[in-house]
């Protein structure tokens, strides 16, 4: 079940000379309500350079702040200048050719049927004529309880949100629309916008994103909420999504498609302060504010896919994968999952020991893990399903980290209430039995520490990220620091590089590739509390993010890590881990989870023909070549089609060719099956294949064809130009259709 999307990235702006408020999507421009700058009809042919190709100036006193295109028309809520109607027919001129003035500040507008339905603040629901857009007429008005800020309308329906709630309206006499239903807010919020789906109302409350089930419109009824991070704004519904602008916080992609249970599946910031969205195609716009149009791209590039669950996990601190095992210490011990089947996890043993466990380190057939102010504590999992501890190291002060090298175990400590004793304990662990302490390096507190050749790297509270020579274990000298803004809770080291969990800092990127002078090069903003990281080598690093669950950023490029997706969960997740395959990470409410993280699935794309725009003669043999390709490599096509036909003509008129690559089969449209190479002549009444001649090849991305055919007779009774098509599917899915070129059969 791939239930997550890349993260969405801003691909091109204009800044509107004034505050964007809305905006709609028509016949390739962006039209924006720009509040006293009017409205701006902004070009989007090219969305990472979109252009101002006109603009309408706002009328009097009054701002424009709501939108609705219809054909060649543009409806605009001018707040104290009531309803105006512009001619867009041609975008670098939108003009003024209706106008309806209001009782109060229209602010929200729709259209449907001939008839625009505006939202009129303290007038509530206006209903006005717009069969000729030249004289706009009021034809009916309904009060509401509160001032009327956003309007829907969806299936012979108009939806009013107020201050209240949400008002359902029968307008099928447009004269007398009648409410007869609504739904209350919860007490001590308020809502401005409202979009409509199918059968249910979503809507924007200073709380939260509310999913009303309107089916009965008469009986409203709340089943789910979304709780964006920021204010909320404008929002729309494409297909199982919904995009919702949240202030300061930009947009937020939200899985409907169980409205009872809604998931945020990605976000992108804005530089502005988001207002409202429109969605055509792979493109969100956003009314960002004073920032403008911003276009975000939301197509698919990466993706995290839950796999399986494990939940009995109780509040699971820390867990590492080694070798098929998840090892999770929880609030009862440790904890040994079976992972080897990532879709079906199970508990296969379990060791239970005094105090509160921090972190957990895995040497071959040993768990070493950090037990607060029980020490370091020595589990024997060489049966996994009997665990075992066979030894134990006690000091003053709470171990909260340990990492594993060779004959030594490091461990972090701090006991900041009494400070007895805070910095790092380096353990000789060559007799695991009997640990023994050799060597120290005393500080303030220490909190996490990972190991790389003769360096530990710890995370201080005072000097924050801080380099220890431990080339001699009894005695870890400092060599080097670099300051961490906020605390560094957790750290990862891979390759030339120290990856810094740092509560509401995010994630850190530090070059160690001199570890005297570490430098911090890169920082990742997450969203809330980042409190675990996983660096397994590679381009990607894994953040537990307290709130907002799994956090996957490309490090390719250090000093600048870029959100490739997320993942949230219940409760609060605390450890992660990663084997470069999956993710591993606990929350205190979903237990174990284990997602695969990976590039999505991209679409296969129909190639060439050839001989194009060649020409044969029935009864002679022909070859025809066909190319297909896929970016996730020429085996992930499935399906693979080629049609010759007249025109207009159906396939059966005309040479129709399937092969499938999973069994190796070609199949004529019209008889039997064969495969490539072998003997064989699937024969239709227009046309015979020579399967043994027919040859299939794949090298890279492309699937090439060469089809061996004898047309017997003028395709569909008719020779002449024939249309060359191609279709491909591929494993997933997807798939692509086009017009590939011509042919011409002669008699």
């Amino acid at each position: 079940d791939l239930s997550h999307m890349a993260v969405p990235e801003v691909l091109g702006f204009h800044d509107t000379p004034g505050d964007s408020w809305s905006v709609a999507v028509a016949g390739g421009h962006a039209y924006v309500a720009d509040d006293e700058a009017g409205l701006r009809v902004i070009e989007i042919s090219d969305p990472a350079q979109p252009v101002e190709v006109g603009y309408y100036d706002a009328p009097g006193a009054g701002g424009v702040i709501g939108i609705a295109v219809d054909g060649s028309y543009a409806y605009v809520a001018a707040q104290g200048e009531g309803l105006r109607v512009l001619d867009i027919s041609d975008p670098a001129d939108p003009h003024e050719v209706g106008s309806c003035d209001t009782l109060s500040w229209a602010i929200g507008v729709a259209v449907d049927g001939g008839y625009a339905y505006i939202a009129d603040s303290s007038a509530g629901l206006w209903v006005i004529d717009i069969s000729d857009p030249t004289r706009p007429v009021q034809v009916g008005l309904l009060p509401t309880p509160a001032e009327a800020y956003g309007v829907a309308v969806s299936g012979g329906y108009v939806y009013v949100i107020d201050w209240d709630g949400l008002r359902v309206v029968d307008a099928s006499t447009p004269a007398l629309p009648v409410e007869i239903g609504s739904f209350a807010l919860p007490g001590g919020s308020w809502a401005s916008d409202v979009a409509v789906s199918g059968s249910y109302a979503y809507i924007d409350c200073s709380r939260a994103t509310l999913i009303v089930d309107v089916s009965d419109p008469a009986d409203p009824y709340q089943v789910g909420s979304y709780q964006p991070t920021g204010a909320g704004g404008g929002l729309v519904v494409a297909g199982d999504y919904l995009y919702v602008t949240d202030g300061f916080y930009g947009l937020s992609v939200v899985d409907v498609s169980d409205p009872a249970h809604p998931e945020e599946m990605a976000y992108c910031d804005t530089p502005g302060y988001a207002r409202d969205v429109a969605v055509d195609g792979i493109y969100a716009y956003v009314a960002d504010g004073e920032t403008g149009l911003q276009v975000i791209e939301i197509s698919s590039a990466f993706q995290t896919a839950e796999v399986g669950s494990y939940e009995p996990i109780l509040g699971g601190e820390s867990l590492a994968a080694v070798g098929g095992y998840a090892y999770v210490v929880d609030e009862v011990g440790l904890r040994v999952v079976d992972v080897l089947e990532p879709a079906h996890p199970r508990e296969v043993g379990a060791c239970a020991l005094p105090g509160f466990y921090r972190d957990v380190a895995v040497a071959g057939s040993l768990v070493y893990a950090a037990n607060d102010y029980e020490g370091l504590r020595v589990i024997d999992v060489s049966d996994p399903e009997q665990p075992q501890e066979i030894g134990h190291f006690s000091s003053a002060g709470e171990a909260y980290g340990v990492a594993v090298a060779g004959d030594y175990a490091y461990v972090a400590y701090t006991d900041i209430p009494s400070c007895s004793w805070s910095g790092l304990r380096v353990i000789d662990i060559s007799d695991p039995a009997h640990p023994l302490g050799v060597g120290y390096y005393e500080s303030l507190a220490y909190w996490d520490v990972d190991v790389a050749g003769d360096y530990a790297y710890v995370l201080d509270s005072t000097f924050g990220l801080v380099v220890i020579d431990v080339s001699n274990p009894a005695d870890p000298r400092r060599v080097g620091s670099c300051y961490i803004p906020g605390l560094g809770w957790a750290v990862a080291v891979a390759g030339s590089y120290a990856y810094v969990a740092a509560q509401y800092a995010g994630l850190l990127v530090y070059d160690i590739s001199n570890p005297i002078h570490p430098v911090l090069v890169g920082h990742y903003a997450t969203r809330g509390f980042a409190w675990d990281v996983a660096a397994p080598g590679g381009d990607l690093v894994y953040v537990a993010d307290i709130d907002n669950g799994l956090v996957v950023v490309d490090v390719s490029d250090p000093a600048d890590p870029v959100l490739l997706g997320d993942h949230s969960l219940p409760g609060q997740s605390r450890g992660v881990a990663s084997d470069g395959e999956y993710a591993y990470i606990t929350s205190d409410e979903g237990g174990l989870s284990i997602l695969r993280c990976s590039a999505s699935p991209q679409a296969p794309a129909v190639g060439t023909f050839e001989p194009n725009y060649g020409s044969g003669r029935v009864g002679e043999w022909e070859t025809f070549t066909t190319t297909y390709t896929d970016p996730d490599g020429y085996e992930d096509i499935t399906w693979a089609f080629f049609f010759l036909d007249r025109q207009g003509s159906t396939i059966s008129g005309g040479l129709a060719g399937v092969y499938y690559q999973p069994d190796n089969l070609l199949w004529l449209v019209g008889d039997g099956l064969c495969m490539p190479g072998l003997p064989g002549y699937p024969q239709t009444d227009y046309v015979t294949l020579s399967c043994g001649g027919t040859t299939v090849t794949g090298e890279g991305d492309t699937l090439t064809i060469d089809w061996a055919a004898r047309p017997d007779r003028c395709f569909d009774g008719d020779c002449g130009w024939n249309t060359a098509w191609e279709m491909v599917i591929d494993g997933d899915g997807l798939w692509d259709l086009a017009v590939v070129g011509a042919w011409r059969l002669r008699p």
